[in-house]
């Protein structure tokens, strides 16, 4: 027997339940991804402005961005929060209230600072990960990055910053609960979930599913070399492997702290997998979330079945996002995945 599905929201310590509060919930969205800031959204009807009111401290700019935390599931045991971020945006319509909140590392994108770093793009980006308050967990295996005496942060959040250190490495930044990963462009896995057509997922709209042969275009390298010097100012060159369709893209550096073809070419391949436009671009939805039991996230492999030869098969999930209304819950999986060439 499906349990009734249940939505909470704290705000700056304060719990609203859904099965407490029903009539205040209209919509909770928790919307989950990397390379840019995930996000979560509660719209609750709100004609007296009760609950508003309880925060007109934060729309008047006073104090510290209050704390917001989101649990989505079924039942009374919904687990650890599906989200936690800062509160960002109250928004008023004619009788409801939209509270918007980014993940923790909204506190890096707020100030445009002018400075000089140093290390290399990894101990920076920690640098200014731990400046936040926040935890940073890298590669398992990071490839040896150039160690900058001088890096030039100039006007740029912290996040811009760390983001196009983490971009020229062929890194993705993102954030969950109190901590920033990064880490190389995901691969495809043994399948977290298997998801079948008509069974577990529908297709919303036409186009959904699509495919398309990447195009020359610039947004697609063809392939990456990487050139520079190492130890004693011997030069080094490293190449990705290379596409049948693209364009080259060619990356000087003065100096190399890989010092080993290997790890250059390492670098050059880690770059071309982060740019590399994807073939396949998928958008199902899963018309009753498995929350809490499973916890569906960015960079989780999902095989889907029953649609036909072209499309079925293994995706990357790029982008996962929670919907709760009154009496639902389903979940949205926006996929990829490339084309096999070389």
């Amino acid at each position: 027997m499906q349990k009734n599905s249940h939505a909470i929201v704290e705000i700056d310590g304060f719990h609203w339940d859904s099965f407490l509060h029903p009539r205040l919930f209209q919509r909770v969205s928790v919307e989950l991804a990397t390379g840019e800031a995930s996000q979560a959204l509660w719209q609750c009807f709100d004609p007296h402005f009760q609950v508003i009111d309880r925060y007109a401290g934060v729309a008047a700019g006073t104090g510290s961005l209050p704390v917001i935390r989101t649990w989505l599931g079924y039942g009374d045991d919904l687990g650890e929060p599906v989200f936690k971020g800062l509160l960002a945006r109250v928004e008023r319509g004619e009788s409801s209230t939209t509270f918007r909140a980014y993940d923790m590392s909204y506190v890096m994108r707020l100030v445009q600072k002018t400075r000089y770093l140093k290390g290399d793009a990894l101990q920076i980006i920690k640098k200014l990960v731990e400046e936040a308050k926040l935890k940073f967990k890298g590669p398992a295996k990071p490839l040896k990055l150039e160690t900058h005496k001088a890096m030039a942060q100039d006007q740029q959040t912290d996040w811009q910053h760390a983001s196009e250190l983490a971009h020229d490495d062929g890194l993705l930044l993102w954030t969950r609960e109190d901590t920033v990963f990064a880490d190389y462009p995901a691969k495809v896995s043994e399948p977290k979930r298997t998801l079948t057509y008509r069974k577990d997922f529908t297709i919303l709209r036409n186009f959904d599913l699509a495919f398309k042969v990447p195009e020359n275009k610039s947004g697609r390298p063809k392939g990456v070399e990487v050139r520079g010097r190492g130890r004693g100012g011997k030069r080094l060159k490293g190449s990705s492997d290379e596409s049948q369709r693209g364009h080259e893209v060619l990356r000087i550096k003065k100096d190399l702290a890989t010092h080993t073809k290997q790890r250059a070419t390492a670098r050059a391949q880690a770059q071309k997998e982060l740019d590399r436009e994807h073939a396949f671009t998928l958008s199902i939805s899963q018309l009753f979330a498995e929350l809490p039991a499973l916890r569906p996230d960015v960079r989780d492999t999902i095989r889907l079945m029953e649609v036909g030869k072209l499309f079925s098969g293994d995706y990357l999930a790029d982008r996962v996002v929670h919907e709760f209304g009154p009496g639902k819950l389903s979940t949205t999986f926006e996929l990829y995945r490339d084309v096999k060439e070389n």
